[in-house]
């Protein structure tokens, strides 16, 4: 059911347990506000343009800027010992979060912000709602937060002592000469950083950046994994590296694949992994891995002529097979 004047819309939907579905959409179809609510009294089509006398269970509104991305978001819960609040929900009346995005000149995600909570009892501090009448903060009045009109906020210095930050989740993107997202950073400064190679394949991800190098007492920083690939542009091998601690180096753990069906070169027939016993050598020209002493201390995968999964062995013997239905799904028969 749609109804609506002046440039916005609200569309309805009901569901079997009596609540009512109720979006709010501005003049360019976008929903603004959408509702879970009930109103047992509610029988007229003009009822359906607005949510005055219903009794709304949850509630989300969204703010769009000039160019249609939308810059924040707030959710509504109503408190559970309330039975006689109507209509919409406001962060003076209900359990209130919101959130922010920032843009690029490109339209990119630069930053987010989750503030978690927002409301007037939340005892926080607050950015997005006023703390005492649960209204928007919005200064110039524009029909958008000021959050979402200010610059993101600054990462805060890591310190494992200091509490600072801690009321909000912050993720700033940064993007490489590609266009690819290739670091993020939280509200504590804790970098994560991803490489690609020219193909656009991820080959080196970074936890906690440092110095971009795993030594032997990077217990907590500089968590990194390799990723290479084959001629064929499969993963070929996984490696990590364990910081063991000063004085007793850096383990790599590698993880094998193998590609070995006589189907298909890109399906993927065993995974080895680091502690397996199997003994392997790699092609120096494919990078592709082979067998040289199959002691079964991997997982294997079969698949029949369309692809699906047939069978599954693990590195104790253990075979789980698997039969597809008309429509391809398969299920586990032992």
């Amino acid at each position: 059911m749609y109804g609506g004047t002046r440039g916005k819309r609200q569309a309805r939907t009901a569901a079997g347990n009596g609540l009512f579905q109720k979006h709010t959409l501005d003049g360019m179809g976008r929903v603004v506000a959408s509702y879970t609510c009930y109103d047992t009294d509610e029988t007229a089509y003009a009822d359906a343009d607005d949510v005055t006398g219903d009794t709304v269970v949850e509630q989300s509104e969204t703010w769009y800027d000039q160019a249609a991305q939308a810059v924040a978001t707030a959710t509504y819960q109503r408190l559970p010992d309330d039975t006689s609040t109507t209509g919409a929900l406001s962060a003076a009346n209900s359990y209130a979060t919101a959130a922010v995005a920032w843009y690029d000149g490109l339209g990119r995600t630069v930053a987010t912000a989750d503030y978690g909570r927002e409301d007037v009892d939340s005892g926080l501090t607050h950015y997005f709602f006023n703390g005492s009448t649960g209204a928007v903060i919005d200064s110039d009045s524009d029909g958008i937060p000021d959050e979402a009109e200010d610059a993101p906020p600054e990462p805060y210095p890591q310190d494992p002592y200091s509490e600072a930050g801690i009321d909000f989740q912050l993720q700033l993107t940064e993007y490489n000469s590609a266009g690819r997202a290739y670091r993020t950073i939280d509200n504590l400064g804790r970098i994560n950083q991803t490489a690609y190679d020219d193909a656009g394949r991820v080959v080196k991800t970074i936890q906690n950046y440092d110095d971009g190098t795993a030594g032997e007492a990077d217990t907590d920083c500089d968590v990194t994994v390799d990723y290479e690939y084959g001629s064929g542009g499969q993963l070929v091998t996984m490696a990590a590296y364990n910081a063991k601690g000063s004085g007793n180096g850096v383990q790599e753990q590698a993880t094998k694949y193998l590609y070995q069906s006589e189907i298909n070169a890109s399906w993927q027939t065993a995974a080895v992994y680091p502690d397996s016993e199997d003994e392997l050598e790699q092609d120096p020209n494919t990078g592709t891995w082979t067998f040289t002493d199959d002691n079964g201390d991997h997982v294997s995968t079969e698949y029949d002529r369309l692809g699906r999964t047939t069978a599954t062995t693990d590195q104790r013997g253990v075979v789980r097979e698997f039969t597809g239905g008309n429509k391809g799904v398969g299920s586990l028969c032992c």
